[in-house]
C-alpha cells in the first residue's frame, strides 16, 4: 500500500483502491509497513478504511520477524504432537 499524501494523491489511491479490499478477504495477516513518514490524512485514509499499519520501519521489519518465528513454533508444534 502507498499512504495516500493528500485528497488529491490519486495515483496512491488508485493502487490502494485495487490493493486494500484484498486485506479483508485473505486468510492471512497482511499489514502495510510505511518507509516514509506519514502524513495525518494518510492515518484517517487507513483508519477510516479499517487497516492497520505498521508506521516505523524498524518495528515494523521486527514485527515481520515476531510472525515468521510464531508461525515455525506452530510448524514444529504440529509436527512435534503425536495426538494427531
Amino acid at each position: 500500500s502507498f499512504p495516500p499524501s493528500s485528497q488529491m494523491d490519486t495515483w496512491a489511491d488508485a493502487f490502494n483502491q485495487s490493493f486494500l479490499p484484498m486485506l479483508h478477504t485473505t486468510g492471512k495477516p497482511v499489514i502495510p509497513i510505511t518507509f516514509r513518514e506519514v502524513s495525518d490524512y494518510a492515518r484517517h485514509y487507513y483508519r477510516d478504511h479499517g487497516i492497520y499499519f505498521i508506521e516505523h520501519v524498524e518495528d515494523g521489519f521486527k514485527a515481520v520477524a515476531h510472525l515468521i518465528r510464531y508461525a515455525q513454533f506452530l510448524r514444529d508444534c504440529t509436527i512435534n504432537d503425536t495426538s494427531l
